[in-house]
């Protein structure tokens, strides 16, 4: 943006596209993904109403909010809600067959008990991460989904009527 104010001065449309791209910059960082202004808008509005902060995150991260038209709507996914126990099940099997591979080496039971609790405490740590798209992603959607387009109905303009012009005919 810098550049575009030394070159072109601070009234040009040069730096006008500059300062609207910065501005949708920064309040992506806020929710963790680049988004359309009125997604963003409607997330902005949504956290001043005081939905958390978390749940708008996770809503923009997994793109569950999204323009339909010109309006906001929350995706309800039945996906989503069958596959997250098996994305679970999955972890929590992995966690299973990393522990018997400790429990069942020939090392001495110190070494085995403190192999075990290391890869507890991994998995446990990990599963802020492991969640993001599974479980956390379903109970934002069920929380703040509705307060969100609600919001968004209130907050979101209609966008103008774009007539095509037919100038053959003149």
């Amino acid at each position: 943006m810098a550049a575009a104010l030394e070159e072109t001065g601070e009234y040009s449309m040069v730096t006008r596209w500059a300062m609207e791209r910065y501005r949708v910059l920064e309040q992506s960082l806020k929710f963790w993904r680049i988004s359309h202004p009125l997604v963003l808008n409607a997330l902005e509005a949504s956290h001043r109403a005081g939905v958390p902060l978390d749940d708008l995150k996770l809503l923009a991260l997994n793109k569950d909010v999204r323009l339909v038209g010109d309006t906001v709507k929350v995706r309800r996914s039945l996906w989503s809600k069958v596959l997250a126990p098996l994305a679970v099940a999955v972890v929590l099997l992995n966690w299973a067959r990393l522990c018997a591979l400790v429990v069942l080496t020939p090392a001495p039971w110190p070494g085995k008990l403190v192999a075990f609790a290391v890869v507890t405490l991994l998995f446990w740590w990990l599963w802020r991460g492991f969640a993001l798209y599974t479980t956390r992603s379903n109970a934002a959607v069920e929380r703040s989904g509705a307060v969100v387009e609600a919001i968004a109905k209130i907050v979101c303009r209609k966008s103008a009527v774009i007539y095509r012009a037919d100038f053959r005919n003149t």
